[in-house]
């Protein structure tokens, strides 16, 4: 399984006598306009839910709400992408996703079609367990070397399984939407439809890094998780860019969370112990 499940800032560049650098008028003139993006004819848009309630009074709740800021959270992201022309809607069936789907189910005027297969990795049910235990189980996986990784968490979901559903699941949302492949070696070269396409998907950070790894061709390793995690009320946007006779996915926007900071909501994360 290995070999497939296995922006950052450049430097400042300065021309001789010029006091201001490239990237800073480039993040001046990001700043000016707000959350405008580059129209693009076909984007895919991996969302985060909001902060989720994990624990209440102690103990660990395995099927969380949002919390208050999470449903803040949810809010100021439905704002953000309102302006989205989205063609498929699609929201994991887990409750905090739903929870984080509903303001933008309001604003489109369309429900999400639930997509079990995006739910998060699934670990051991420590609904009510006390809350020591909880943290003493993601610590232990968390510290789990990174070849032992493969098997998940304890009495949970392996990584290989995870990967299965998540790249089955998403090539078959893309089919359906009028995208085709064909292997070229290790990769795969993409066609487009001739109309466009605006897929969004609101789920979790294990689903949708994933994911980014299955359409940008990234080796899945055990960390892979953890090196694409998203803040909560944070989006990933994939744009199909044209190479080698076909398309390629490009990552265009990765744990966006500019629409927080603007709306002065939180925007911190915090591991899952």
């Amino acid at each position: 399984m290995e070999g497939k499940i296995a922006e950052a800032d450049s430097a400042d560049i300065h021309c001789e006598g010029d006091s201001v650098s490239r990237n800073t008028m480039q993040r001046r003139q990001a700043d000016e306009l707000g959350n405008l993006e580059i129209s693009e004819p076909h984007a895919i848009y991996f969302v985060r839910h909001g902060q989720p309630e994990w624990q209440r009074e102690g103990r660990g709740i395995d099927e969380p709400c949002l919390t208050p800021l999470g449903l803040r959270q949810a809010e100021c992201l439905a704002q953000s992408l309102a302006h989205l022309p989205v063609t498929d809607f699609y929201v994991s069936n887990l409750l905090r996703a739903r929870q984080t789907a509903a303001p933008l189910a309001r604003l489109w005027g369309r429900e999400p079609e639930i997509a079990e297969w995006y739910q998060e990795i699934q670990a051991k049910n420590l609904d009510q367990f006390p809350l020591s235990e909880v943290e003493a189980y993601f610590k232990a996986w968390y510290s789990t070397p990174l070849k032992e990784r493969f098997s998940g968490p304890p009495e949970g979901e392996s990584i290989e399984h995870l990967y299965r559903r998540i790249s089955q699941g998403i090539d078959a949302v893309l089919q359906r939407a009028g995208f085709s492949f064909v292997a070229d070696g290790l990769y795969r070269r993409w066609s487009v439809p001739p109309e466009p396409r605006c897929i969004v998907l609101v789920g979790h950070t294990f689903a949708s890094a994933t994911a980014l790894c299955h359409l940008l061709n990234f080796d899945y390793t055990g960390a892979s998780g953890e090196q694409f995690r998203m803040g909560w009320g944070a989006y990933n946007k994939l744009v199909p860019f044209p190479l080698a006779g076909g398309f390629v996915w490009r990552l265009q926007s990765f744990d966006e969370r500019s629409h927080l900071r603007k709306a002065g909501v939180s925007c911190d994360d915090l591991p899952m112990y």
